[in-house]
């Protein structure tokens, strides 16, 4: 069978109206691929021709060569651009391609029309399936080099680029980044807060209600007499007691705006318990209290009592401001990126060795003053580990430039002794689309630093080859 594989409808109705015509003589013992009943036009618009019969005709095209099925007696097929992929002929001899082919991938599909075996009968001699073919014209498919083709260039060779063992000291890990938003997210301050003297004589014994429960009606002078250990508050339920109180006063309605009351909780009970902790809560002098470790029993039960006067304190000063904090969106597919997940490369540019502060065995530069930089960062006391980034390694910024958003790759990733990571740029000149690279890099690394995760991050470029320059873009 002859399949046709044509640009349009039109020329597949012009190689159809040849066939039908008789085709010429040249057909010679191929005349069975003019007969009407042997040939088939397959296209959009055949398809929409054939109306209510357009589900025959789809019938017949999966059915080709198939004994017992209506496409059984095709020879000759003309298509266009529906035969790339999903069919399952064995009878196809020829293909002939009428149309340009922009890529090996549709060659390969093309031809891989004509690839299905027609017998899986073993040859008794040799013990092998038969040898089968297919001839293919038009189709710029190249697999193997053929004989008598001149032969050619011989391949370049590739070289393999790949996680060194025993590196993972220089292990850099970071997050897989798909989004940075900035969202709001007020913080609840304390300004100017003014010393409190605690007087716990002055304090009726009512006010422990809340912490100890209705039943605990003692007078502070009575306090020597009890089992402070046993009546005493456990520190934490004392500032969470002190945060309800705080959070549901209606003098702080007014402050809690928008603030998620989780999050306002927390903040209250450190505030809370920074304050009692501090110098400007204090008691005044008596024959029995003094200033006390909030650690111990003692303290937390003469807090207790104080709780209503602290909260009346606090509530005079406390104060939501508003800010703004990067929000990050990762990658639920792989949420972190490390250079220990590159996966083995080939390259058919020279890599360059690199030393035991990359985990990655080998890189390749763009230019001499990026091998000259990583070079220098192997040769740092301050650098403990480092990797030339590329998009196998996959840090990846994006960024948004003259309206346009897009993607870079920075240059280096480089861990300091101090445990920060630095994200180097190297670059020759300063221009805007550089200076809109920075600006997301430095926007990344601040929204890495959120996270907590991975530590401290920074943004930084070299804009000279000097070991000066290096130096002070690491700030080392």
């Amino acid at each position: 069978m002859l399949i046709s594989v044509v640009n349009n409808t039109r020329t597949a109705a012009r190689v159809e109206a040849h066939f039908r015509s008789g085709g010429n003589a040249t057909l010679g013992e191929a005349g069975e691929l003019c007969d009407p009943g042997r040939l088939l036009r397959i296209d959009s618009k055949a398809l929409e021709k054939a109306g209510a019969a357009g589900e025959a005709l789809r019938r017949r095209v999966a059915t080709v060569g198939k004994r017992g099925e209506p496409g059984a007696d095709v020879a000759n097929l003309v298509s266009v651009a529906m035969l790339s992929e999903g069919w399952d002929a064995r009878t196809v001899t020829h293909i002939l391609g009428l149309r340009a082919f922009t890529s090996q991938l549709l060659c390969e599909q093309v031809i891989g029309r004509g690839l299905r075996r027609v017998s899986y009968d073993v040859d008794p001699g040799t013990g092998l399936l038969r040898p089968e073919y297919v001839q293919v014209v038009g189709v710029p498919f190249r697999f193997l080099p053929s004989e008598g083709d001149g032969g050619g260039e011989p391949p370049r060779p590739t070289y393999p680029i790949a996680v060194a063992p025993g590196r993972e000291a220089a292990e850099i890990a970071w997050p897989n980044i798909v989004r940075i938003d900035a969202v709001d997210d007020p913080e609840l301050t304390l300004d100017n807060v003014g010393e409190l003297t605690l007087e716990p004589t002055l304090t009726v014994s009512a006010q422990m209600a809340q912490t100890l429960g209705e039943w605990m009606k003692v007078e502070p002078g009575d306090l020597y007499r009890l089992d402070i250990a046993a009546m005493a508050p456990r520190r934490q339920t004392l500032l969470f007691t002190m945060a309800k109180a705080l959070l549901e006063s209606p003098a702080f309605e007014a402050k809690r705006r928008a603030m998620a009351v989780p999050r306002l909780f927390a903040a209250l009970v450190r505030l809370a318990g920074d304050f009692l902790a501090s110098e400007k809560c204090h008691w005044g002098e008596n024959l029995f209290w003094q200033k006390v470790d909030l650690d111990t029993p003692e303290a937390r039960l003469a807090y207790a009592y104080q709780l209503g006067v602290v909260v009346r304190h606090l509530l005079a000063h406390l104060t939501p401001k508003e800010r703004q904090v990067l929000s990050v969106v990762r990658d639920s597919r792989a949420p972190t990126l490390s250079t220990a997940r590159m996966r083995t490369w080939h390259t058919t540019r020279e890599p360059v060795p690199t030393g035991p502060k990359s985990q990655i065995d080998a890189a390749v530069y763009d230019s001499p003053w990026e091998r000259s930089v990583a070079e220098r960062l192997a040769g740092m006391e301050a650098v403990r580990a480092y990797v030339r980034n590329d998009r196998h390694v996959g840090l990846r910024v994006r960024y948004v430039s003259q309206g346009l958003a897009r993607l870079y790759i920075p240059d280096f990733v480089v861990r300091l002794a101090t445990g920060e990571t630095v994200v180097l740029e190297v670059k020759g000149q300063d221009d805007r689309t550089a200076r809109d690279k920075h600006e997301a890099l430095k926007r990344w690394c601040d929204a890495v630093t959120a996270l907590h995760d991975f530590g401290r991050w920074r943004a930084a470029r070299v804009m000279s080859a000097t070991p000066l320059a290096l130096h002070g873009a690491l700030g080392v």
